[in-house]
């Protein structure tokens, strides 16, 4: 048998140190270049329903995994101090339970913020009804308030998490005392590198179920609707009649090589018609707000007859372009009509389309772009969101997003998602360092969006979006089935 001794607990300094500790002591086949980040799943207090005196005793709670989806049953617990943290680890359990992870199956690492382990712990023969008369056995050495529970001072037997970590037959994978057989290093990284399933957070198969009203309750409980936060939804304009208005860079080209003083009146637009994700596929549109609003050359005609002439004049390749759909032009509803019939019925234009800004289509799913120049935003169905903020871009772009759209509206036949819907989406409180790591994936994405590496940075994505949110293993095990379908 391997034992630990007080002298290894004492080498353990930091996370490196202890890293050292989990492959050389506990002997798990972790490959050296891999971070501790890059081996766990966390488990955030929220979730735990820690509260009081328990939330600020625990720093982090993350559970080792070691093999892709396959969680070790090693908890890893960063303590605040030692003093009661029994009480506190008791507290764990409980949420650990109620998460659907059974305590007596799993083994704790009890350490300080400097991932020094203070106590190795585990609940013998754990019954949910007995939970407070269950025996908490530490595998420890007397420090402060720490109890011990075995006769052997120091000597921690590591193949007691060995056994939780992998998996092992009556004839291989043996350890005594002169021969330990270790799964190969590389095989395991190749493993973890090949995974389809690339999350950090690795879902058991008997995680308690939870349902699709549940996420939604728990969602819009515990998040600020979009509406009450600094993020304002805007809609598009309306031409009520986009085919005459709304043109490509080759028929933009073939006006202003006709008559270069078209180039005055033809804005950049987006709109919904789009061809690939993150950034949008920017068209033109002939840009003609109501005389009403702009002192055009032709705004104080006496009539429609003269003011055509005069605007055939100023402008006569786009008035030749435009009568070619003049029908169309005059049958739309007054709402879509400036002052006379070729002209739009808005102003100069909306300052909330000047600059950065997301978009995105107002039918399920939610796909989002982002667009850093002046485009008008085109259709009564495309929305802007005025802003330099990729965080957005990314809950909105995020499984999370699809799945809540997708449950909350598409499944109900709720239609199309209006502003009012749209000013109900939740959005979960994030913190500097949160939107820090979103926004650099954003940004890679951004520079390539048909990059190959695009499908694994939006994963990492969703990955972020499960912790921004404090999702459950239970509840992101919902949303990615539901994805999959």
């Amino acid at each position: 048998m391997f034992i630990i001794t007080i002298d290894d607990i004492e080498d353990v300094i930091d996370e490196d140190t202890f890293m050292e500790f989990l492959t050389d002591m506990l002997h798990l086949p972790i490959p050296e270049d891999l971070t501790l980040e890059d081996i766990t799943s966390i488990f955030s207090n929220k979730a735990l329903g820690l509260s009081g005196f328990n939330d600020q005793q625990v720093l982090d709670c993350q559970e080792l995994c070691i093999s892709p989806d396959k969680p070790s049953g090693i908890i890893l617990i960063r303590f605040k101090s030692e003093t009661g943290y029994i009480g506190t680890l008791q507290a764990v359990a409980k949420g650990l339970d109620q998460q659907g992870n059974n305590p007596a199956d799993l083994r704790f690492i009890c350490t300080d913020e400097f991932f020094q382990p203070f106590a190795f712990a585990y609940f013998k023969d754990l019954a949910m009804e007995d939970r407070r008369t269950a025996e908490l056995n530490i595998l420890s050495w007397t420090q402060d308030n720490t109890r011990i529970s075995i006769s052997s001072e120091h000597e921690i037997p590591a193949d007691l998490f060995l056994d939780q970590s992998t998996e092992r037959t009556s004839e291989d994978n043996l350890i005594d005392d002169k021969k330990e057989v270790i799964p190969d290093k590389l095989e395991v990284k190749k493993m973890i590198e090949s995974s389809e399933i690339k999350s950090k957070i690795n879902l058991r198969d008997n995680v308690t179920r939870v349902s699709p009203e549940e996420l939604l309750e728990k969602l819009q409980k515990t998040c600020t609707p979009l509406g009450d936060t600094d993020w304002k939804i805007h809609k598009g304009v309306i031409t009520g009649c986009n085919k005459a208005y709304v043109i490509e860079e080759s028929k933009r080209q073939e006006l202003i090589d006709e008559d270069p003083k078209s180039a005055e009146i033809i804005k950049l637009a987006v709109g919904k018609h789009q061809e690939n994700l993150w950034k949008p596929v920017l068209k033109y549109i002939i840009w003609m707000p109501s005389s009403k609003n702009k002192q055009w050359e032709w705004a104080d005609a006496k009539n429609e007859t003269e003011a055509k002439k005069i605007f055939a004049q100023t402008y006569p390749a786009i008035s030749k372009h435009l009568k070619g759909f003049e029908k169309d032009l005059k049958g739309r509803h007054a709402s879509c009509k400036g002052k006379y019939s070729w002209e739009l019925t808005h102003r100069e234009h909306k300052p909330e389309f000047l600059g950065p800004k997301i978009t995105f289509y107002d039918k399920p799913p939610v796909v989002a772009y982002y667009d850093e120049s002046d485009a008008i935003v085109v259709s009564p169905f495309v929305h802007c969101i005025p802003t330099t903020d990729f965080s957005m871009l990314a809950i909105l772009n995020s499984k999370l997003a699809e799945w809540y759209v997708q449950n909350k509206y598409e499944k109900k036949g709720g239609g199309r998602l209006n502003k009012n819907k749209l000013n109900d989406f939740p959005v979960a409180d994030i913190t500097t360092k949160q939107k820090t790591k979103l926004t650099k994936i954003v940004e890679q994405i951004l520079e390539n969006p048909d990059s190959p590496k695009v499908p694994d940075l939006e994963e990492e994505i969703n990955q972020l979006i499960y912790d921004l949110y404090e999702l459950t293993p239970a509840e992101i095990k919902l949303i990615e089935e539901e994805s999959n379908k």
